[in-house]
């Protein structure tokens, strides 16, 4: 499954007077198409969509579910009668979801450096010499020893306690 990104927008975006214009021509169908077309640009590279290809107008409208004819006008109004798009001679792009996402990219970078700063602060401590460290792992080695010798002291202590255990029943009935 593709991964899914997220990108704000208003809640009252419907309310938007250059929104409101284009849903006055175009309907909601319009307005569909429009979100259409900002998803696309949310998944494109640098957020803009490719208009070189003499066939971008068909996959625009594959998308739209309408004619290429429509796609084209429709997008061409958005860029020229309603401002919602921006365009050069390649690419048109929402300039509001450029503005967006430039302020999602720089939260996250910001995000990214505070969190390698917290984790390279906790590791510095940790960097010790060489010889600490061998010094640690010997402790580690003989305390690990140590542990299985009283392991192996008290597993010998009660096998003792449970022969002396047998002997003394052994005793006590050979008696009667």
């Amino acid at each position: 499954m593709k991964e899914a990104y997220y990108f704000s927008h208003d809640s009252n975006a419907r309310h938007d007077p250059k929104i409101t214009a284009m849903r006055g021509v175009y309907g909601s169908e319009g307005y569909g198409w429009y979100w259409i077309l900002v998803e696309m640009m949310r998944e494109s590279n640098g957020y803009k969509l490719d208009m070189r290809s003499k066939y971008a107008y068909y996959a625009f409208a594959s998308q739209m579910q309408c004619d290429s004819e429509t796609a084209h006008k429709f997008i061409q109004d958005c860029i020229t009668e309603f401002d919602l798009f921006a365009a050069d001679a390649t690419h048109f792009w929402s300039a509001s979801l450029l503005r967006r996402m430039q302020e999602r990219e720089r939260k996250s970078e910001k995000a990214r450096k505070s969190a390698e700063a917290r984790w390279g602060k906790k590791a510095a401590p940790d960097k010790v010499s060489s010889e600490s460290t061998e010094n640690d792992e010997c402790d580690l080695d003989a305390n690990a020893y140590a542990d299985e010798s009283k392991n192996d002291a008290l597993k010998e202590s009660k096998v003792k306690e449970s022969k002396r255990n047998k002997n003394d029943l052994k005793d006590m009935y050979s008696d009667a």
